[in-house]
């Protein structure tokens, strides 16, 4: 129990958030926004020589008159140490009585030492939470519009309160403008945390002091990876591994041609003053700055762990959270690069209880695309001791460790409360719209739960320069960031963006062949089918004067509604091992060819990312159960799948995607009881004398099936592949 001057002297000094945590002798009360109820009362002396010195003396205490009480009254609130130990020596002096209103009325005698000792007690309370960087400060400062200009970057405001959350600190300029203007006694806490020396970090954003002559020669390096040409894997690839800028690639029309231009954007800035140079730069680069200049840090991002303590992993999973933890301490942020059926679900787990356990961070978000794979990471959580909730349209579990929800979901609760951009354009083929719309009141808990986040883990990161995603995650401008993918990088020229935000890819990278190679996956057989399209005269004439996507429109209409390419299809499907699964790029196509296989005697089921959670999960459970022959499934719809079943695979819809195409065959290789070999039936459709878009689509695939050693490759036509498919055994080897 804390003794009466004690809390009375408190009163006078700090706010009831201090208190709480004083009374309670639990620190962290402070930023959890409780308050204790009490005051003092102040009664002056019957015989006063100067009652308007008296009156003047209490007022600078903040002290109102309470006529009932017949005292002058003090609430607790941040108040100078000079002013009170000053104003506690004089009401002494001229023999002021106080009373201590909490829990009941007591007369206590109150001194300066009081005061000093109530003034020690709460330093040493914002000193120690100032130093412990897994804990959110929601604080409050005083009006001050440069301040705010310089703060609201760094510390997310809502409502009026500033979010600093998990790792966020402040230039030592922004954290004096905080100290003098703070409202409450979180406002001194994160002034306490300020940030010195180089780089300094801003969030999403880190800042480099370099000499003149340093920048001017950083400048030139980076010159070679700064030219846009989509059409040239060799640039695209250099950029991609060295640069600190990305291409947007647009259509624009040249002399009635239709052709893909860049811009380039530079995601870093150079600024020259007083002799010296500041590099600012996304902080997810800043290791790749930091290769490029060819010097190491004075200081971390974050102290954490450097080994994983997760028993379970294996060694090559092991390896790669071990570099991302280390990354992760330089820069906050770090993509592990991980074939299918890699387990990065087991990284991401085994990283974020090393964490946990070690109160490195209290709280991790695991952010996806889908729902499906939100559920399984919460039971892949809670497989290893770690409790973990969903946000769903049936759950709302928050205040949990660990919280998985989809970016979807996040995002558009974030735009609820003014806290993202409400983007109306956004891609429909690249974000399926797997989300649930919240409640202003649970919105507003979710952002304030996210802004605890000390992690968040980003699946799927190919997708994060979409710009639901970024404005998502860069909601929470300092969380560490984890980033998971078969295929960290895009095809539109955008992958930079991704390390930017996200982290670089660590430098071990594990490829399906490695994990084929050590029997943790099965062997891939690609079959490509090359089938001649045929057009009509009248439209070849049609398509001749077209150019660029509306030939392709045009194009892909002859391609997917073609019935006897459809039936021939459905002929393959009927001859492969089962279950297998159909991808597609349109719900109409994907409808017709469904009903095609039906018609050869086969069970089948659409996903198209439209039906329900409900729907969707017992058609996955029927394949899991191998009680269904054939799921037919949109582009939209496959991302996220998980079905060790599945006996093949058939890509029905052409397409060049890198990213894409890598994470569908990886599909088929998961290990299973009597399977031996992942089967790939790759549609390729040879359309040359109509312009050869699917063609070339055909090669792109070609030459990527050839980066993987491990997966062979083999070219027929669809008569020779049904015959080898008709002489396979049900376990798929040959």
């Amino acid at each position: 129990m804390m003794e009466p001057e004690r809390v009375a002297a408190s009163v006078m000094l700090w706010d009831g958030r201090m208190l709480a945590a004083m009374v309670h002798g639990d620190p962290e009360q402070l930023l959890e926004g409780r308050e204790v109820s009490a005051k003092l009362q102040i009664v002056k002396p019957r015989h006063v020589s100067d009652f308007e010195s008296f009156k003047k003396l209490v007022k600078s205490l903040g002290a109102r008159w309470n006529p009932e009480a017949k005292a002058w009254e003090v609430w607790p609130a941040l108040r100078d140490y000079g002013l009170v130990s000053d104003a506690v020596e004089r009401l002494n002096e001229i023999g002021a009585s106080f009373f201590l209103i909490y829990e009941g009325k007591t007369e206590v005698r109150l001194t300066p030492e009081d005061v000093d000792s109530a003034f020690l007690e709460g330093l040493s309370i914002i000193n120690e939470l100032s130093r412990d960087y897994s804990l959110l400060i929601k604080f409050k400062t005083f009006k001050d519009k440069d301040l705010f200009k310089d703060l609201v970057a760094l510390a997310p405001y809502y409502k009026g309160h500033f979010y600093l959350p998990p790792f966020g600190r402040l230039p030592r300029e922004v954290a004096d403008g905080v100290r003098s203007k703070a409202r409450d006694s979180a406002a001194l806490v994160a002034s306490r945390r300020f940030d010195e020396g180089y780089p300094l970090f801003l969030g999403n954003s880190a800042v480099l002091e370099l000499s003149e002559e340093d920048a001017v020669r950083l400048q030139e390096t980076l010159a070679p990876y700064e030219e846009c040409d989509i059409d040239s894997p060799e640039i695209e690839r250099e950029r991609r591994e060295n640069a600190l800028s990305l291409c947007e690639y647009r259509w624009v029309n040249q002399a009635g041609d239709l052709v893909r231009e860049g811009r380039l954007v530079r995601l870093y800035d150079v600024r020259f003053e007083d002799g010296k140079a500041y590099v600012r730069v996304y902080r997810g680069l800043l290791v790749r700055l930091l290769r490029h200049l060819g010097i190491g840090v004075s200081k971390l991002y974050a102290k954490l762990p450097l080994e994983p303590a997760a028993p379970f992993l294996r060694d090559y999973q092991r390896e790669a959270v071990s570099q991302a933890l280390k990354m992760m301490s330089l820069q906050g942020a770090a993509t592990i690069q991980a074939a299918t059926g890699a387990g990065k679900t087991e990284m991401a787990v085994a990283l974020a209880k090393t964490l946990l356990e070690s109160r490195s961070v209290r709280k991790v978000f695991f952010l996806s695309l889908n729902r499906t794979l939100n559920v399984q990471a919460v039971m892949r959580f809670k497989k290893y001791g770690i409790d973990a909730g969903l946000v769903d349209s049936e759950n709302f579990d928050v205040e949990k460790p660990v919280v998985a929800c989809t970016v979807q979901t996040l995002y558009r609760a974030l735009v609820k409360i003014g806290k993202a951009k409400d983007i109306r354009d956004e891609v429909e083929e690249e974000i399926r719209m797997d989300y649930v719309d919240l409640s202003e009141e649970r919105a507003k808990k979710l952002f304030e739960e996210y802004m605890k986040a000390g992690l968040v883990i980003v699946d799927e990161v190919q997708h994060v320069p979409a710009r639901t995603v970024s404005e998502a995650v860069r909601a929470n401008p300092w969380s560490l960031r984890l980033g998971l993918s078969a295929t960290p990088w895009r095809d539109d020229g955008r992958d930079v963006l991704i390390y930017a935000l996200i982290g670089d890819v660590v430098p071990r990278k594990i490829t399906s062949s490695e994990l084929i190679d050590k029997g943790f996956l099965v062997p891939v057989k690609i079959y490509m089918v090359r089938r001649k399209l045929e057009v009509g005269e009248e439209d070849l004439e049609a398509l001749k004067g077209l150019q660029g996507a509306q030939r392709y429109v045009k194009l892909k209409n002859f391609v997917f509604y073609n019935d006897r390419r459809n039936e021939d299809v459905a002929e393959l499907v009927k001859a492969l091992p089962k279950p297998s699964l159909v991808l597609v790029k349109e719900i109409r196509h994907a409808h017709e060819l469904c009903r095609k296989i039906k018609e050869k005697g086969l069970s089948c089921a659409v996903l198209t990312g439209k039906e329900s959670s409900q729907q969707r999960e017992s058609v996955l459970k029927l394949v899991m159960k191998e009680r269904i022959d054939v799921v037919v499934a949109t582009t939209l719809a496959d991302e996220g799948l998980d079905l060790p079943p599945l006996r093949s695979l058939v890509l029905a819809a052409g397409g060049r995607s890198q990213t894409r195409t890598l994470q569908r065959v990886g599909r088929i290789t998961r290990p299973y009881d009597g399977k031996k070999v992942g089967l790939v039936i790759d549609i390729w459709d040879d359309d040359r004398e109509a312009g050869g878009i699917f063609y070339r689509q055909g090669l792109a695939r070609r030459e990527l099936y050839a980066t993987e050693p491990l997966w062979s490759v083999e070219e027929g036509t669809l008569k020779s592949i049904i015959k080898k498919m008709k002489s396979l055994d049900t376990s798929n080897s040959f």
